[in-house]
C-alpha cells in the first residue's frame, strides 16, 4: 500500500511540475476564441490589433504544444486554464 501511495505522490509531483502557465493576456485571447469570435472580433473586444491577438494565441499554442488555435483552446479548457 505504501508503494502505491508513493507512486501516486510522485506522479502528482511530476504532473504539477509540467503544468503550463499562460499569461493573463494569453488567457484573455483564448477566452475570446473559445466563445467563437473571429480574430477581428476578439481583437476589437480586447482593444488590440489582430496581429497582437495572433501573437498571444501563437505564444499559448507553443506553450501548450498544439498545432492550431482550435487545439490550443481545447487543451486550455481540458487543463482548466480558461
Amino acid at each position: 500500500m505504501n508503494l502505491l501511495a508513493g507512486k501516486l505522490n510522485l506522479l502528482a509531483h511530476l504532473y504539477s511540475q509540467n503544468s503550463v502557465e499562460l499569461t493573463g493576456k494569453e488567457i484573455e485571447a483564448l477566452r475570446q476564441m473559445r466563445v467563437g469570435h473571429t480574430h477581428a472580433e476578439a481583437g476589437d473586444a480586447l482593444g488590440i490589433s489582430v496581429s497582437a491577438l495572433k501573437l498571444r494565441l501563437s505564444s499559448a499554442q507553443k506553450k501548450l504544444g498544439c498545432r492550431n488555435v482550435t487545439a490550443t483552446v481545447v487543451r486550455a479548457v481540458e487543463e482548466d486554464l480558461i
